[in-house]
């Protein structure tokens, strides 16, 4: 469960945090890691885009999100 080097060590319990580019554009990524055996869970997944703070933040469409879920699953 490690991304050669594009993603941290993903560890029960931890909040995960990380920046992906989307077609250019940056976003940042936030969940609670849960490991199940060699299944992993990334609960209340936000994506965001970078620079945004607070309720200024808008979610980002599925792009982001297919995107994301590739450059995890290699």
């Amino acid at each position: 469960m490690h991304n050669a080097g594009k993603c941290p060590d993903f560890i029960d319990g931890d909040n995960w945090y990380q920046s992906f580019d989307v077609s250019g554009r940056a976003v940042e990524t936030m969940a609670d890691v849960r490991v199940a055996g060699d299944t992993l869970h990334l609960d209340g997944l936000m994506i965001f885009p970078k620079g945004t703070d607070g309720l200024d933040r808008a979610p980002v469409g599925p792009d982001a999100i297919r995107q994301m879920k590739h450059s995890l699953a290699q």
